[in-house]
């Protein structure tokens, strides 16, 4: 009795001077959150600890362009459209209409001495903890410390971020998630009217998307402007109620100026790859490539398993590569059904609005 007396006494003692002084710091300090939710998710990466390169479908061709890139910058080509090292020497257009920020990253790792595979690994590694600390912004802004933290690590570690590094090595898709949740951060902040930080946030994130991945942009964008749209209903509802029209005419006229000077930082790239779409021939390529062909059903889609499994993606696996998590599902499908239910006491509709 008096042994097990002592260790309650000291356990007693290390809860009060250890664990509650950490868990209140933890609790109380934001960069500390998201620095542990960076953390946990970089534990994703680990397999590329002992990896060469992922088995992936993808990975080589982006290592590639990465080589190219930084030959090509070795020889003053700093706004490259040719790679002409590509097909046997003969040469392609992949820079004209494929972004080059994504490659930069490899090249600027690969300059402190390490291996062409080994800065690709390091730049995939980090994409998972970068993915966590650009989501906890976005989630904090709306959510409390603890919900903040899970969200960052469930963005980092979604299936489909998991295929895209593991799978798919797809470098620049992979990377344009890290600017999902700054756009909406962004478009948050400006609709609670903050400073000029959100302005210059969501011009930066713009340019960084539209530098990074072109057709990110084409499947990103519906969501922004659809955000966008509510916003701005709500801002000319608030106003004919106050009788007040000039928010909602100060957020369109700040949320266009933003884009447009992202469009400008980026448009060193995306306005030849524009006006230049006859030199790659984008007509022959659409005739081969059957889109149409490729949709699936939601049995291939959604996940059935607790624990997701990851198909390979090449064409001949036997299963889809590319699933909605079963989990993710459930957590989707509940946050609409809570949005519904609970519309006018959810404290995070207020704070967006």
């Amino acid at each position: 009795m008096i042994c097990r007396t002592r260790e309650n006494r000291v356990l007693l003692a290390l809860k009060r001077c250890i664990l509650r002084p950490l868990r209140s710091r933890f609790v109380g300090d934001e960069k500390l959150v998201a620095a542990v939710g960076a953390f946990v998710a970089a534990l994703g990466a680990l397999p590329l600890l002992r990896l060469s390169l992922p088995a992936s479908s993808d990975g080589l061709f982006h290592l590639y362009r990465a080589w190219e890139l930084a030959r090509l910058w070795d020889s003053g080509v700093f706004l490259p459209r040719w790679a002409p090292d590509f097909y046997f020497g003969y040469g392609y257009p992949i820079f004209l209409y494929t972004p080059s920020l994504p490659y930069l990253f490899v090249d600027l790792v690969h300059s402190f001495g390490l291996t062409w595979p080994g800065a690709f690994r390091v730049i995939l590694a980090l994409g998972l903890p970068c993915a966590a600390l650009a989501t906890y912004p976005l989630a904090r802004a709306l959510l409390s410390r603890p919900a903040a933290f899970t969200a960052s690590v469930a963005y980092a570690l979604v299936p489909y971020h998991l295929v895209n590094l593991y799978g798919r090595s797809d470098l620049a898709e992979y990377l344009a998630a890290l600017w999902f949740p700054l756009i909406i951060w962004s478009f948050v902040l400006l609709a609670q009217g903050r400073d000029w930080r959100a302005f210059m946030a969501l011009a930066a994130s713009t340019a960084g998307l539209l530098l990074t991945h072109n057709l990110s942009v084409v499947m990103f964008a519906p969501l922004p402007m659809a955000l966008f749209l509510a916003l701005l209903i709500v801002r000319l509802q608030s106003g004919i109620r106050t009788g007040a029209k000039r928010p909602a005419a100060s957020l369109v006229a700040i949320v266009t100026g933003a884009v447009l000077i992202g469009l400008g930082l980026s448009a060193f790239f995306w306005l030849p790859a524009f006006t230049e779409r006859s030199s790659a021939q984008f007509a022959r390529l659409l005739q081969s490539y059957g889109y149409s062909a490729h949709f699936v059903d939601a049995r291939a889609l959604l996940s059935r398993d607790p624990i997701q499994q990851y198909p390979p993606v090449f064409s001949f696996a036997q299963g889809f590569g590319y699933q909605f998590g079963l989990w993710q599902s459930v957590a989707v499908a509940g946050s609409i059904a809570a949005v519904v239910v609970l519309w006018q006491r959810l404290a995070v509709i207020q704070r967006l609005v």
